[in-house]
């Protein structure tokens, strides 16, 4: 997000009494997260605000800080980019009813998005400058192998590994015809054969997230009986942990996670409208309860988190405007 850092430190100058520990309850607490801010930033590109009917996905160069969002249009099924909140881009042909995700990994942004085929694309961003997307981009769409197929109204969820394993990435789906998940690993130089990820059963997307500290993936899910639930997998080992089920409480959609630079960890949910938010201990197991999202801000889409050093941020799109917001939900100690 636009000058990210300077939020930063203004959510920690203003959050400095809030880092308590989350209630342990069996009901979402009315309380704010540790660190949450009480108000909304506006989401922009070019100074306008990103609308969207579906969530924006973001990613980070980590070598010289370039963000790239990609979201869903509001008008029509068209996929647009941009590059530290600068003019967006259409990226050409692309056509889907699902929000597109974007990771970075090889030294390059990559968008997957889900084509109305059900079909799961990816294609390179392309840049004409170390800061400026090129304004016109190819329409190199290229399906994922593997029969890599879902429901045309889901989104893939995939993800980077920066610094130690930054030429791999990951990427997870849900079938098109049952209620399996799978993931498939790209190993620098090809997408190796998809696994299907033991005891997750959901008919709606997953979210996968990096925990660098660890050096753990996770993967959280709607559960068939509507919760939310986590899976871990230390990186280079095979195989998922079962799954641990979040505190009770319905999830609409795909609940996210992000880790923070220390290793602590957020997950949010839509709750019928509702966001709730946890705490993820560094070993990815949550140790408080649900708090309400403390402005009763009326959601309309999965939620997003992304990490900004020790702070966490939501990215949220209003069901009535569909504009995008954002702000700092999680503030963790050094």
């Amino acid at each position: 997000m636009k000058q990210i850092l300077k939020r930063i430190g203004a959510a920690a100058a203003s959050a400095i009494t809030a880092l308590a520990v989350l209630l342990i309850a069996g009901t979402p607490a009315a309380a704010s997260n540790p660190g949450e801010s009480h108000s909304w930033s506006p989401e922009l590109a070019n100074n306008q605000l990103i609308t969207s009917s579906d969530s924006v996905d973001e990613d980070r160069d980590w070598h010289n800080g370039n963000l790239v969002e990609v979201w869903h249009s509001n008008t029509d099924n068209s996929i647009y980019v941009a590059l530290n909140h600068s003019t967006p881009v259409q990226l050409p042909v692309a056509q889907t009813y699902a929000a597109p995700r974007i990771a970075y990994f090889a030294g390059h942004f990559y968008v997957f998005h889900t084509g109305t085929n059900g079909v799961i694309y990816w294609q390179q961003v392309i840049f004409a400058s170390s800061g400026q997307l090129a304004a016109s981009q190819p329409n190199a769409w290229a399906a994922l192998p593997n029969s890599a197929v879902t429901r045309n109204n889901l989104s893939p969820s995939a993800i980077g590994f920066p610094r130690e394993h930054d030429n791999q990435a990951l990427i997870s789906w849900g079938s098109a015809t049952d209620d399996l998940q799978y993931t498939m690993f790209f190993n620098g130089n090809s997408w190796e054969t998809p696994e299907v990820v033991p005891y997750v059963r959901s008919a709606t997307a997953n979210t996968l997230a990096w925990n660098d500290i660890y050096d753990e993936i996770t993967l959280t899910h709607r559960g068939s009986d509507g919760q939310a639930y986590i899976s871990y997998q230390p990186y280079g080992y095979e195989g998922w942990s079962t799954p641990e089920q979040l505190p009770s409480a319905p999830v609409t959609g795909t609940p996210s996670v992000a880790w923070a630079s220390n290793g602590q960890g957020t997950i949010a949910i839509n709750s019928g409208g509702s966001v709730l938010i946890d705490h993820l201990d560094g070993q990815g197991h949550h140790d408080g309860g649900w708090t309400f999202e403390n402005t009763a801000f009326p959601a309309g889409t999965n939620p997003r988190l992304v990490p900004a050093g020790l702070t966490i941020i939501l990215i949220m799109t209003r069901r009535d405007t569909h504009g995008v917001y954002y702000k700092p939900v999680t503030l963790f100690s050094g």
